[in-house]
């Protein structure tokens, strides 16, 4: 279904960019309409169909998209009026657009990145093709202004916006690699402690800080662990060894619990969709649609996957990109407590 909405956008492209075609193949759009309009009824009737209370699906959302998807087109061919007439009332398919977002959103369960960067985006990319169609129709009837020298400014905007994502990930990177060998270090140091006392204290202290982890913050557990930790046989352990330990340690729970500072990241946001607006405004007809879609994918994709990382380990269902603690987790499975 998603396809059919699509072909809404497709068909204004070409009636915009390409009139005398549009005119001379007028019977096989009409065709095309009756057979899409009819595949949306029996869906729209399938749906109210299959729910216990019919009323109560037309009055929601999701169903006054429905209806407004249907009822247009089947008026419009009753009093016979001319699709060219009409073909700004398809375009309210593409509203629908926005539902189908609403439920691939709910696809970032499947746990797979790519689909969860595409969930994401999808709301933004619903309202960009709704925005960017509408926008096709008023240029086509000459009621869009047209605007000249925008292109140094969409150059130096999507150049600083791109210095500006590339320099958050390359900080956000250098974080997660270093909670990652922080991880690995305390285990190595945690083994070498073994060596000189009893083992119990030290993988209490290791599953209180694992808990930390999972929990994004200091736990009591873990201030009390430490605490025993220090008191019981931290002057049996070497000193450097123990200093690691705690160094390492403090710093995996630092690490857990900072992210950069938000004004960076809402000025990136605010750059980044007024660059967006000025690309679909400016850019006229298919190009700008392709353009402004492509931006939402590069720069939308990339900022996902830079704020996902911004927090190196996250066990909520919005986080999707993790640093690696299956080292940790794995010596405290071999090593019970």
């Amino acid at each position: 279904m998603v396809a059919l909405i699509l072909t809404v956008t497709a068909e204004l492209a070409i009636f915009s960019q390409y009139p005398e075609f549009y005119a001379e193949y007028a019977h096989v759009f009409e065709h095309y309409h009756l057979v899409i309009t009819a595949l949306f009824t029996a869906e729209l009737c399938l749906r109210i169909w299959c729910r216990p209370l019919p009323r109560d699906y037309l009055l929601t959302w999701q169903g006054g998209f429905d209806l407004l998807a249907v009822i247009p087109a089947w008026v419009a061919m009753a009093l016979g009026i001319p699709a060219t007439n009409v073909l700004w009332l398809r375009g309210l398919r593409l509203l629908r657009l926005l539902r189908a977002a609403s439920l691939l959103y709910e696809a970032r369960r499947a746990r797979n990145p790519h689909m969860e960067v595409l969930s994401r985006l999808a709301p933004i990319f619903a309202v960009v093709i709704a925005v960017k169609t509408s926008m096709l129709y008023l240029e086509t009837a000459g009621l869009w202004p047209s605007f000249q020298g925008f292109e140094p400014i969409i150059t130096v905007i999507g150049f600083a916006i791109g210095i500006l994502l590339s320099s958050r990930l390359a900080t956000v990177h250098a974080r997660i690699y270093a909670f990652d060998q922080a991880i690995e270090a305390l285990v190595g140091s945690v083994e070498a402690a073994r060596a000189h006392v009893d083992n119990k204290p030290l993988i209490k202290w290791l599953a209180a800080l694992h808990e930390s982890i999972i929990e994004g913050k200091q736990t009591e557990n873990f201030a009390a662990t430490t605490v025993i930790l220090r008191t019981t046989i931290g002057a049996s352990i070497p000193a450097p060894i123990y200093n690691a330990m705690q160094r390492d340690a403090h710093f995996i729970l630092h690490r857990a619990q900072t992210q950069t500072p938000r004004v960076y990241t809402l000025l990136l946001m605010r750059l980044t969709t007024l660059y967006m607006f000025v690309l679909m405004t400016t850019i006229p007809g298919v190009t700008g649609l392709f353009s402004v879609l492509l931006a939402v994918y590069a720069l939308g994709g990339m900022s996902i996957i830079v704020d996902a990382m911004d927090k190196p380990f996250d066990v909520s269902d919005d986080s999707f990109v993790n640093a690696d603690i299956s080292g940790l987790e794995t010596y405290l499975h071999e090593n019970p407590i």
